[in-house]
């Protein structure tokens, strides 16, 4: 099977149309979806400088996500369904200030917004109804 290649993140910036139907339908979507630790690469249309894993996911099973938002830890309850749905419940999270306070909001309404998962080699493509929201890339650990 070919992968393809995303290339740089302008160029899912400009993709603002959620991912439509052929997608795989197979348990194995979410088995390559669960206990990878994904790394925010862009929220919004915006790069993000992420080397250090400030902004991560990591869905502990179909039915559990938890990660940092910037600051703080979080987790929530999800729905990540094998042909590319998801839901995600109300977020728990530890409270701690910090100057990445007003993009972790916008990480945890990212998350709250998203309602499709899409999984291209190593990368990780949330949407909301509107279209792409954010792009995660497989930790340096995970891409073996």
């Amino acid at each position: 099977m070919r992968k393809r290649d995303l290339g740089p993140p302008d160029r899912i910036r400009r993709n603002r149309n959620p991912p439509r139907g052929g997608a795989p339908t197979s348990v194995f979507r979410v088995r390559r979806l669960v206990g990878t630790r994904w790394l925010l690469i862009q929220l919004d249309g915006e790069e993000v400088a992420n080397s250090d894993g400030r902004f991560s996911l990591r869905f502990e099973d179909a039915k559990r996500l938890s990660g940092r938002g910037g600051c703080n830890r979080y987790s929530a309850s999800c729905d990540a369904e094998a042909g590319g749905h998801l839901r995600v419940g109300p977020i728990a999270s530890t409270r701690m200030t910090c100057p990445e306070a007003q993009r972790e909001r916008a990480f945890f309404a990212m998350l709250r917004s998203a309602v499709r998962y899409e999984l291209d080699a190593k990368m990780l493509i949330l949407s909301d109804s509107i279209g792409v929201r954010a792009v995660f890339q497989a930790a340096e650990e995970d891409q073996n």
